[in-house]
Parts: C-alpha cells; sequence; structure tokens
C-alpha cells in the first residue's frame, strides 16, 4: 500500500486584505515621512512562517524582497516585505513593528539616472534595487574596539547618534 502524500507545509502566504490595513497605514505614513521614492512601489506583505533562529540564535524578522521582473508583470508588485508572523504577533511592540517596515523600507531603492532621475525600464516602469545596510559588524568589535571600530564612529556622526561619551 502506498502512502497518501502529505500537502506541503506553508512556509509564507500574502497578508489577508483585513490583516493588511493596518501594515499599509505604518508602510503609507513612513513613505510620507521618509520614503518618498517609493509614492509609486506597489508593495505586497506577506508572513513568513518558517523562520527560526539561526545557529548564532539570530531570528530573522523581516525581508523586503524585489520582486524579478516576469513575476512583476504578471501580478504588478514591485516588492514585497515578508514578515515573521510569530515575532509580529508575540514579540513585538507597537513601536518595534513601525521600526521594522521602516528599516524594511530603507532596503527599497531605486535606480537612479546621471540627472538624478528614476531610471525606468522598458514598460516605463521604475527600476528599483536592493539596498544594503550602511554598517555592519559585530556588537563585540564595538564593544572591545569602540570609536576605532572601522565605519562606527562615521556611522554614528551619518546617523546623528552620539555612540560613545565625550573624551577628558
Amino acid at each position: 500500500m502506498t502512502k497518501k502524500p502529505q500537502p506541503a507545509k506553508i512556509s509564507s502566504e500574502p497578508v489577508s486584505s483585513d490583516e493588511a490595513v493596518p501594515l499599509f497605514a505604518i508602510a503609507n505614513d513612513l513613505i510620507e515621512k521618509y520614503h518618498h521614492h517609493l509614492r509609486q512601489a506597489n508593495i505586497q506583505f506577506a508572513w513568513a512562517y518558517s523562520w527560526t533562529p539561526d545557529d548564532d540564535d539570530i531570528r530573522q524578522l523581516g525581508k523586503a524582497k524585489k520582486v524579478a521582473d516576469p513575476d512583476r508583470a504578471m501580478h504588478g508588485f514591485d516588492w514585497i516585505i515578508m514578515l515573521n508572523r510569530e515575532a509580529w504577533e508575540q514579540d513585538l511592540s507597537e513601536a518595534q513593528r513601525v521600526a521594522l517596515i521602516d528599516h524594511e523600507l530603507c532596503h527599497c531603492g531605486v535606480v537612479y539616472t546621471d540627472d538624478n532621475n528614476p531610471k525606468l525600464d522598458e514598460h516605463d516602469r521604475i527600476v528599483y534595487r536592493v539596498r544594503k545596510h550602511e554598517y555592519q559588524d559585530f556588537a563585540d568589535i564595538a564593544r572591545r574596539h569602540g570609536k576605532n571600530a572601522p565605519g562606527l564612529v562615521e556611522f554614528g556622526e551619518s546617523a546623528q547618534l552620539e555612540l560613545f561619551g565625550k573624551e577628558a
């Protein structure tokens, strides 16, 4: 007797229209305040279910995914912002949720022409790119080396943060 195949476990799915209302309210507010370049972007939110902490016990909370051209043409989305549903529902405060969506929107960049206009593709759509973090390092390096950690002071200055106390 052959075994009946088990259905595949769903690892992600689009956020339902009812659940999307507060997400889009947050995103639209952030876009109007800080991310004007995304005013024309068509963004879809999706829940991720299979994200568990990695070997370093770091749990992914979100991910901005630029939609590939064939999918963009078929579905009309420019970006999909994946959110860890378990973390969203159980662990994040409202302020942390706003910060998470803001963080993911920061990854949603635009390619610009030499005259600083958004570059358009052959279908007159804005060309997007995934922006990387400006600074990435280990907390241990910042603790051990402080202002001598390459890039850390510059990052703090650009973010208008005082990362280290004034020296005497």
